[in-house]
């Protein structure tokens, strides 16, 4: 609220994003957060998963975070003062829990434990779907670039990664690879490579996210082009 209105009052160059489900590879996701992250995470791990309430029919729209970061470099290029905005992955990269586990299953190669907690989370929305429209409408340059199936092949691919710098013992290694805008990108941003993060001070390489290593750049960028 305070961005919005100091963007709209004094004119600043502003943007509110209210984010859905946002995630990637490098996203660091625990069992209350971080939905696609955290399943990969116990799928991969051979943990419980547990699905709080809803039959497990809740849904979300998932959007990776390049397209997250194109939104803010559209926004940051013909900035609108006090635009509030969805931001999400729309109908296309919407997904139930349930679907979410028969995905990541194939994806592993193997059934998942999980349990089944007839209490839902207090304020869990049974569906969540960003409406696009308005952000399509001012920018019509930006659209979502990473479908849901590709961005849990990428994730899955991540954590196998993960798993055997930690010494886990991988599940399935026959994920197709992938190129593209997003390798460049990662590279762009001071990736060394696939499961390393140079500002990571963890033992986890995802704590810091492709997204916020940009926006931070973006941010000094545009102080200091201020000053």
């Amino acid at each position: 609220m305070y961005a919005q209105e100091y963007g709209r009052y004094f004119g600043m160059n502003v943007g509110i994003f209210r984010g859905g489900c946002l995630t990637g590879p490098s996203h660091s996701g625990v069992e209350l957060h971080g939905f696609l992250s955290y399943l990969l995470k116990v799928a991969y791990s051979g943990g419980v998963y547990t699905v709080y309430g809803y039959k497990g029919k809740q849904v979300r729209d998932n959007l990776h975070s390049f397209d997250v970061v194109r939104a803010f470099e559209e926004f940051a290029s013909n900035p609108r003062p006090g635009e509030v905005y969805n931001l999400g992955g729309g109908r296309g990269n919407s997904i139930s829990i349930l679907e979410a586990i028969a995905r990541v299953e194939a994806l592993a190669g193997r059934k998942m434990t999980w349990a089944y907690n007839e209490h839902a989370r207090r304020g869990d929305h049974i569906c969540y779907i960003s409406n696009l429209a308005k952000f399509t409408k001012h920018y019509p340059a930006w659209s979502v670039t990473r479908g849901l199936d590709a961005t849990l092949e990428e994730m899955a691919r991540a954590e196998l990664a993960r798993g055997k710098a930690q010494g886990g013992a991988p599940v399935n290694e026959s994920l197709p690879r992938q190129t593209g805008r997003w390798e460049t990108a990662r590279l762009r941003a001071g990736q060394t490579n696939g499961t390393e993060w140079p500002l990571s001070s963890t033992k986890h390489p995802s704590i810091r996210s492709y997204n916020a290593i940009r926006i931070f750049r973006m941010i000094h960028a545009w102080l200091k082009h201020s000053n």
